[in-house]
């Protein structure tokens, strides 16, 4: 399973495709799986994310690595960083020079995605946040002045504001919240030799340039 998050997960005429689909159906292919690309599910992060603390033989990805999650999966990666970080129309000229500051804002967050984890650690409760289906959904109530600031990466707000029509330019990063390692997430109970088949199907992918070259098919969605 995986969520819309252009270019490591998407949908395109009816394919499920993308940086991290395209590097996961190689490691099915490694591991010896009969399942492919077809066998993919794009749902909503919290339906995703919940299904795969619930259900058997099920993975989650791309999942951003905390503490707060560790133990509820078994864990391969890392697949590739990212940085998580508050964006804010430039018009409303928001200035945050530290942590406390964060106080005063509204947030629209992704229900259980990483960004409401690292609002709770600076103190930010749920009743401050707008918690929405998707990305998408929070980019929306930000721009229709229906919260201050939304948390994500830069590179995935940009393709999704262009994809609802909005300049990029319009926006900033007020504050960088965090940088973390993104993994697959498998159901807990997997066996770990199954664990330890896809790590090393993996770890082989990347040290053969694999991700360099996925990142390459994909370097016009990867552009700023």
């Amino acid at each position: 399973m995986t969520e819309t998050w252009p270019p490591f997960q998407f949908e395109e005429d009816g394919e499920i495709k993308g940086v991290v689909v395209d590097l996961m159906v190689l490691m099915l292919e490694r591991v010896g799986s009969s399942q492919n690309r077809d066998d993919i599910r794009i749902y909503p992060w919290a339906r995703a994310y919940s299904n795969v603390q619930n259900r058997e033989n099920t993975i989650l990805f791309s999942t951003t690595r905390t503490r707060e999650r560790e133990k509820l999966f078994k864990w391969v990666g890392p697949i590739f960083q990212d940085t998580t970080v508050l964006i804010a129309r430039k018009e409303r000229n928001i200035k945050i020079g530290k942590a406390a500051d964060l106080q005063k804002y509204r947030f629209a967050t992704v229900i259980d995605d990483v960004g409401e984890q690292y609002l709770q650690r600076y103190g930010i409760p749920l009743s401050k946040m707008s918690r929405n289906s998707d990305r998408v959904a929070s980019i929306r109530m930000l721009t229709l002045k229906r919260a201050d600031l939304i948390v994500q990466s830069w590179q995935g707000f940009t393709v999704d504001a262009e994809s609802l029509g909005h300049d990029p330019d319009e926006f900033e990063v007020v504050f960088t919240i965090d940088k973390a390692d993104m993994c697959l997430v498998f159901y807990k109970e997997t066996p770990d030799w199954i664990i330890k088949k896809f790590q090393t199907a993996l770890d082989n992918l990347l040290e053969q340039g694999v991700m360099a070259e996925l990142k390459k098919k994909y370097a016009d969605i990867l552009s700023p």
